[in-house]
């Protein structure tokens, strides 16, 4: 079957049919019995620990549980970063302290030890990518990027003169 989404860190995740599948070796798959319901985004992996899930209805962690026998997901209460037609576009971790959160409209917000310590207004449409360089934050959006340290966005061009 195709697959949707795929990451990998100490387990490989793939996205088929909606659902989550996990696999060690690469041959045999398990179905983790989670993803029916939610249109899963993004899963991205925090010191081979917690699973984070986005979705177009919000953010989940699994807590570990995906090391156990019986995962779970828990959605993640995002407060006022994500409004009720807003999709969870990008989540991207760090490693070691940091979860950022990138939503279809154009905030932001970083989780510390799975409580959502910041949020942001990145003057962005959405956002689309993000990266950790160094201690900064940089995000992209369909034709523009911007660095958490600076107050505006920075357009994206083709280098044609107009």
């Amino acid at each position: 079957k195709p697959v949707e989404i795929m990451y990998s860190s100490n387990v490989l995740f793939v996205v088929v049919d909606g659902k989550i599948n996990i696999t060690v070796n690469g041959f045999t798959y398990s179905d983790t019995g989670i993803g029916t319901g939610i249109d899963i985004t993004h899963i991205e992996r925090f010191s081979f620990v917690n699973t984070y899930v986005s979705t177009n209805q919000g953010l989940y962690s699994d807590n570990g549980t995906f090391n156990s026998l019986s995962p779970k997901l828990e959605e993640i209460d995002l407060g006022g970063l994500k409004e009720e037609d807003d999709t969870v576009n990008i989540i991207v971790t760090n490693n070691s302290d940091k979860v950022a959160i990138g939503i279809s409209n154009g905030n932001y917000g970083v989780l510390e030890n799975d409580v959502l310590t910041q949020n942001y207004q990145s003057l962005l449409d959405s956002i689309h990518k993000i990266l950790f360089v160094d201690d900064e934050i940089w995000l992209f959006g369909q034709d523009s990027f911007k660095i958490s340290a600076i107050d505006y966005p920075i357009r994206l061009t083709t280098g044609v003169p107009l």
